[in-house]
C-alpha cells in the first residue's frame, strides 16, 4: 500500500527523532530522507514542533491499538506479564535501543 506524503514525513521523522534526537534532526534532513518537498511538508505541518506532535500522536495510536488487541484476550495478570515481555523484546531486538520516544521528547523539551 502506497503511503501518502504526510505519512512518509511522520514515518521518517519518527525514525530520525528516535535515533538522533528531536533537536539534532533538522527539517532539511527529514525532507531529504523522506523524499518530500518542503512546500508539501509545510502544507501538512506549520512547524517542526507540529511535526513532532504528529509523530508522538501516531506512535501513541499504534501503541494503544497494540495493547488493546493483545490485552483483550488475556487475564489481567497475563496482560501485565505480557507487557513486560513486550518491553523486554523491544529493548533487546532493536538494532539500537534509544529509549522511549515520549520520554526522549520530554527530556529534550
Amino acid at each position: 500500500m502506497a503511503m501518502n506524503k504526510r505519512d512518509q514525513l511522520i514515518e521518517k521523522a519518527q525514525e530520525l527523532f528516535y535515533r538522533e534526537g528531536y533537536h539534532a534532526t533538522g527539517i532539511d534532513r527529514i525532507l531529504a530522507e523522506s523524499g518530500v518537498a518542503k512546500m508539501t511538508m509545510y502544507k501538512h505541518f506549520k512547524s517542526k514542533e507540529e511535526l513532532i506532535l504528529a509523530v508522538l500522536d501516531a506512535r501513541h495510536e499504534i501503541m494503544i491499538q497494540r495493547l488493546r488487541e493483545r490485552a483483550s484476550k488475556l487475564t489481567p495478570r497475563e496482560a501485565l506479564l505480557a507487557m513486560f515481555d513486550g518491553l523486554h523484546s523491544m529493548i533487546h531486538s532493536r538494532d539500537q535501543f534509544c529509549g522511549c520516544l515520549f520520554v526522549n521528547a520530554a527530556a529534550e523539551y
